[in-house]
């Protein structure tokens, strides 16, 4: 595959860059582009060719690898020459940028420039027009419904997001980024893009393994790790509370309580983590408890790896959400990783790939292998969420099952 850079815009190519980066990243929603060049290099480019606000696709070779808008197109000039500097990001950007369309606001038709477009039924579930509040809906459909107005459609790619909640309200002031991470938290899920624009949600490392190996001394030009735990603790408590009823004690309903202890740190360091919601259960303390142990003990032991070039030996690039086998006696690391970031580079050095990797048990629901004690609290009579994991947290209130 060749690694000839394009910006494809107005149905016109530009390449020829001096340097450029690329980044993706399963921590963000919107991959990112910057490139640079003299300004008679690319062939024909001028300040009016590529504008802010202009839609645009980044390709390598024939590839796509972003699809989205231009951020920034800044021009500087000297006595020796005149250089172009563009930068943008995933049409995902905008559901970091934005909040929700107001309700009642038409919901924009499909764009023929865009490759990857909301599905015809994304409107159903918002009717006509935006809304705000929706009931008897699944977590997959309120996320279409709000990232739709913008243009964006929306890959998920695991179970979690079927079951159905009783309603869901938009909080105002709170940008469609905030409310989509509010109903897959409890799921810990990754939420990012593809190269086509859309939204993303998927399981941790289900992006699969890489053909490629890392291994120091052959395909690994550079590495680091830190080895940082300053945000290890030894004790992880998470206080919440749920709705009480005629046969809860009021006390017990506001005495939700999860706690997990790390082995990893010897010293007592204490975190006490108060959940902002109201509808949170025993069992879903327990369960962020949990995640938080796992999520910074991986952390502490996250490191990043340099390689020749942005393709695999098979002629595939380096990807997020892969994992990936490594051997490193030099970081004593050894292995399948999962990638977290993907950087790649282009500068006088040539070609490079940045990869951050750390450990997959960081991002699983359910892997505190470092937990050394688990203790649930749930006061009076009330058992309601102690064995399921379909609610979220806040305001997302889950349909109760026959029986419950």
């Amino acid at each position: 595959m060749s690694s000839e850079v394009w910006l494809q815009v107005n149905g016109r190519r530009y390449g020829g860059w001096k340097s450029l980066t690329i980044n993706s990243s399963i921590n963000s929603q919107a991959r990112a582009f910057a490139v640079s060049c003299t300004y008679d290099t690319p062939e024909g480019l001028t300040s009016a060719r590529l504008q802010a606000g202009q839609p645009l696709q980044v390709l390598i070779g024939s590839q796509v690898v972003m699809t989205g808008y231009i951020d920034a197109a800044a021009v500087a000039y000297d006595a020796g020459q005149i250089s172009v500097q563009v930068s943008g990001r995933s049409k995902t950007c905008d559901l970091i940028d934005c909040t929700p369309a107001p309700p009642d606001t038409p919901i924009a038709a499909a764009s023929s420039s865009w490759s990857s477009q909301p599905p015809a039924d994304a409107q159903k579930s918002a009717g006509v027009t935006a809304v705000w509040s929706w009931e008897n809906r699944t977590v997959q459909e309120i996320i279409t419904a709000l990232a739709a107005p913008y243009g964006v459609s929306v890959r998920v790619l695991a179970a979690e997001l079927a079951g159905r909640l009783t309603n869901f309200t938009v909080t105002p002031g709170q940008t469609v980024h905030q409310l989509i991470a509010k109903l897959v938290t409890i799921a810990n899920l990754v939420i990012t893009d593809d190269e086509n624009g859309a939204l993303v949600i998927a399981e941790p490392g289900s992006g699969g393994v890489c053909t490629d190996a890392l291994v120091c001394g052959q395909n690994v030009l550079s590495a680091e790790a830190s080895n940082d735990v300053s945000r290890v603790m030894s004790s992880y408590q998470v206080l919440g509370q749920h709705k009480g009823g005629d046969d809860v004690v009021p006390a017990d309903s506001c005495s939700d309580e999860g706690l997990t202890a790390d082995a990893l740190i010897q010293r007592p360091r204490y975190l006490t983590i108060v959940d902002a919601g109201q509808q949170t259960t025993p069992a879903q303390c327990q369960e962020q408890a949990d995640f938080e142990a796992s999520y910074r003990a991986a952390q502490s032991k996250a490191f990043s790896m340099t390689v020749q070039g942005w393709q695999q030996t098979d002629g595939s690039l380096w990807e997020i959400n892969r994992l990936v086998q490594v051997n490193d006696p030099v970081l004593d690391r050894a292995g399948q990783y999962l990638i977290t970031d993907v950087t790649m580079t282009l500068d006088d050095g040539g070609t490079l790939t940045k990869l951050n990797l750390m450990p997959l048990e960081g991002y699983r629901k359910a892997a505190a292998t470092v937990t050394a004690q688990k203790t649930v609290k749930a006061g009076g009579k009330n058992t309601a969420g102690a064995a399921g994991s379909d609610n979220a947290w806040a305001d997302v209130k889950p349909i109760k099952k026959d029986g419950a």
